[in-house]
Protein backbone atom coordinates (compact mmCIF):
# COMPACT_ATOMS: atom_id res chain seq x y z
CA UNK A 1 0.00 0.00 0.00
CA UNK A 2 0.93 3.76 -0.32
CA UNK A 3 0.89 7.01 1.14
CA UNK A 4 -2.21 7.73 -0.83
CA UNK A 5 -4.32 4.68 -1.02
CA UNK A 6 -3.68 5.06 2.89
CA UNK A 7 -5.13 8.24 2.67
CA UNK A 8 -8.06 7.85 0.06
CA UNK A 9 -8.63 4.89 2.76
CA UNK A 10 -8.55 7.38 5.48
CA UNK A 11 -10.15 10.33 4.02
CA UNK A 12 -13.38 7.35 2.76
CA UNK A 13 -13.61 6.49 6.78
CA UNK A 14 -13.60 10.00 8.00
CA UNK A 15 -16.79 11.10 5.66
CA UNK A 16 -18.65 7.42 5.07
CA UNK A 17 -21.49 8.32 7.57
CA UNK A 18 -23.56 5.45 9.10
CA UNK A 19 -27.20 6.85 8.60
CA UNK A 20 -29.24 8.58 6.11
CA UNK A 21 -28.87 11.24 8.41
CA UNK A 22 -25.47 11.61 8.29
CA UNK A 23 -25.25 11.42 4.73
CA UNK A 24 -28.04 14.24 4.37
CA UNK A 25 -25.99 16.30 7.07
CA UNK A 26 -22.73 15.39 5.10
CA UNK A 27 -23.94 16.78 1.60
CA UNK A 28 -25.62 19.61 3.11
CA UNK A 29 -22.07 20.74 4.44
CA UNK A 30 -20.18 19.74 1.31
CA UNK A 31 -22.71 21.85 -0.24
CA UNK A 32 -22.34 24.67 1.53
CA UNK A 33 -18.89 23.92 1.49
CA UNK A 34 -18.91 24.21 -2.51
CA UNK A 35 -21.29 26.69 -2.93
CA UNK A 36 -19.19 29.25 -1.09
CA UNK A 37 -15.79 28.10 -2.21
CA UNK A 38 -17.12 27.71 -5.97
CA UNK A 39 -18.02 31.36 -5.93
CA UNK A 40 -15.26 32.16 -3.79
CA UNK A 41 -17.43 34.78 -1.70
CA UNK A 42 -16.01 35.74 1.27
CA UNK A 43 -16.60 34.26 4.91
CA UNK A 44 -18.22 36.34 7.11
CA UNK A 45 -15.49 36.11 9.50
CA UNK A 46 -12.12 36.03 7.33
CA UNK A 47 -10.74 38.57 4.95
CA UNK A 48 -11.66 38.94 1.19
CA UNK A 49 -10.46 36.38 -0.58
CA UNK A 50 -9.07 36.58 -4.19
CA UNK A 51 -11.64 36.18 -7.24
CA UNK A 52 -11.51 32.18 -8.95
CA UNK A 53 -14.67 31.74 -11.18
CA UNK A 54 -14.71 28.12 -10.85
CA UNK A 55 -18.29 27.47 -11.73
CA UNK A 56 -18.83 24.36 -13.95
CA UNK A 57 -15.41 23.47 -14.20
CA UNK A 58 -14.48 19.73 -13.41
CA UNK A 59 -13.16 19.36 -9.58
CA UNK A 60 -10.37 17.04 -10.33
CA UNK A 61 -9.98 16.72 -6.36
CA UNK A 62 -12.47 14.14 -6.79
CA UNK A 63 -10.33 11.92 -8.85
CA UNK A 64 -8.56 9.74 -6.46
CA UNK A 65 -5.13 10.29 -5.99
CA UNK A 66 -3.96 6.28 -6.04
CA UNK A 67 -5.93 5.77 -9.17
CA UNK A 68 -4.06 8.39 -10.62
CA UNK A 69 -0.98 6.85 -9.35
CA UNK A 70 -1.52 3.44 -10.96
CA UNK A 71 -2.75 5.16 -14.81
CA UNK A 72 0.77 7.61 -14.48
CA UNK A 73 2.59 3.96 -13.75
CA UNK A 74 0.80 2.45 -16.67
CA UNK A 75 1.40 5.07 -19.01
CA UNK A 76 5.27 5.40 -17.45
CA UNK A 77 5.40 1.43 -18.46
CA UNK A 78 4.32 2.26 -21.81
CA UNK A 79 7.03 5.06 -22.12
CA UNK A 80 9.87 2.58 -21.93
CA UNK A 81 8.38 0.39 -23.61
CA UNK A 82 7.49 2.13 -26.94
CA UNK A 83 8.21 6.02 -26.59
CA UNK A 84 6.77 9.08 -24.33
CA UNK A 85 2.82 9.99 -25.42
CA UNK A 86 2.92 7.37 -27.93
CA UNK A 87 -0.74 6.07 -27.09
CA UNK A 88 -1.65 9.38 -28.27
CA UNK A 89 -0.96 8.82 -31.63
CA UNK A 90 -3.79 7.79 -34.12
CA UNK A 91 -4.84 3.94 -33.37
CA UNK A 92 -7.80 2.28 -34.70
CA UNK A 93 -10.50 2.54 -32.21
CA UNK A 94 -10.68 -1.39 -32.04
CA UNK A 95 -7.12 -1.53 -31.05
CA UNK A 96 -7.85 0.22 -27.97
CA UNK A 97 -10.93 -1.45 -27.29
CA UNK A 98 -9.62 -4.75 -27.92
CA UNK A 99 -6.98 -4.11 -25.14
CA UNK A 100 -9.46 -2.49 -22.66
CA UNK A 101 -11.35 -5.95 -23.04
CA UNK A 102 -8.07 -8.08 -22.47
CA UNK A 103 -7.51 -6.32 -19.33
CA UNK A 104 -10.65 -6.03 -18.21
CA UNK A 105 -11.13 -10.14 -18.77
CA UNK A 106 -7.96 -10.97 -17.03
CA UNK A 107 -9.09 -9.14 -14.11
CA UNK A 108 -12.61 -10.45 -13.98
CA UNK A 109 -10.51 -14.10 -14.03
CA UNK A 110 -8.79 -13.09 -10.97
CA UNK A 111 -5.70 -11.62 -12.34
CA UNK A 112 -4.89 -8.79 -10.86
CA UNK A 113 -1.39 -7.85 -12.50
CA UNK A 114 -0.48 -7.98 -16.25
CA UNK A 115 2.09 -10.77 -16.18
CA UNK A 116 4.20 -8.16 -19.03
CA UNK A 117 4.22 -5.09 -16.89
CA UNK A 118 3.66 -6.12 -13.32
CA UNK A 119 1.41 -3.15 -13.31
CA UNK A 120 -2.57 -3.70 -12.53
CA UNK A 121 -4.83 -4.25 -14.89
CA UNK A 122 -7.21 -2.18 -14.20
CA UNK A 123 -4.53 1.03 -14.23
CA UNK A 124 -4.02 -0.35 -18.06
CA UNK A 125 -7.90 -0.78 -18.63
CA UNK A 126 -7.96 2.90 -17.30
CA UNK A 127 -5.04 3.65 -19.92
CA UNK A 128 -7.09 2.11 -22.87
CA UNK A 129 -9.88 4.59 -22.06
CA UNK A 130 -8.00 7.73 -21.35
CA UNK A 131 -5.84 6.87 -25.04
CA UNK A 132 -9.89 6.41 -26.57
CA UNK A 133 -11.19 9.81 -25.20
CA UNK A 134 -7.86 11.21 -26.38
CA UNK A 135 -8.76 9.74 -29.55
CA UNK A 136 -12.08 11.21 -29.56
CA UNK A 137 -10.81 14.98 -29.21
CA UNK A 138 -7.53 14.98 -31.01
CA UNK A 139 -8.77 11.54 -33.98
CA UNK A 140 -12.06 11.42 -34.03
CA UNK A 141 -11.32 10.57 -37.21
CA UNK A 142 -10.46 6.83 -35.57
CA UNK A 143 -13.24 6.59 -34.07
CA UNK A 144 -15.34 4.97 -36.94
CA UNK A 145 -17.92 2.90 -35.73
Amino acid sequence: MTQFTDLNRAYTEWVAPDTEQEWAWHYQRMNEYMTKSDRNTPFEEEPKRSLRYNSGKPDYSLIPIAAMQEAAKVLEYGASKYERDNWRRPTHWTVSFACLQRHLAAWQSGEDNDPESGRNHLGHAMCNILQMLDMLENHPEELER
